[in-house]
């Protein structure tokens, strides 16, 4: 009877454990954006998502809290992150972060976006 109850204790923690499976390395980049949108900020968004790649990322999380910037610029990002293998997640954070002009342009061309904050209406202009 003893040797059963062993046997049975050893299958339960067989069955118990044969489901686990080991969890995957998740590889997600952060890029912020918390001045004025400018040629510097194209490149590193640019520098960003070729590392993203590189890493093999699942995904590029994009922090703004901008006041705005460049049209050319902000477009400039938007077609990086339109072309990106990697999928970018526009988020405007801390809590009073702002995404005026360009930065709710730029967050509007994220595939996902989410705010904890305000964002202002979308008028990229000329400096």
């Amino acid at each position: 009877m003893r040797r059963i109850n062993i046997l049975l204790f050893f299958f339960f923690f067989l069955l118990l454990f044969s489901g686990i499976i080991p969890a995957q390395n998740t590889t997600v980049l952060l890029v912020e954006i918390t001045d004025t949108i400018d040629q510097s900020t194209v490149e590193v968004m640019r520098d960003s998502l070729k590392q993203a790649e590189a890493d093999n990322a699942q995904a590029v999380i994009l922090l703004i809290d901008t006041p705005g910037g460049g049209l050319d610029q902000t477009f400039e990002i938007a077609q990086l992150i339109k072309n990106s293998t990697i999928p970018v997640i526009g988020y405007v954070s801390p809590s009073g972060a702002t995404a005026w002009s360009a930065g709710t342009f730029i967050l509007l061309s994220t595939p996902l976006a989410w705010r904890k904050t305000v964002m202002s209406s979308k008028s990229p202009h000329q400096p």
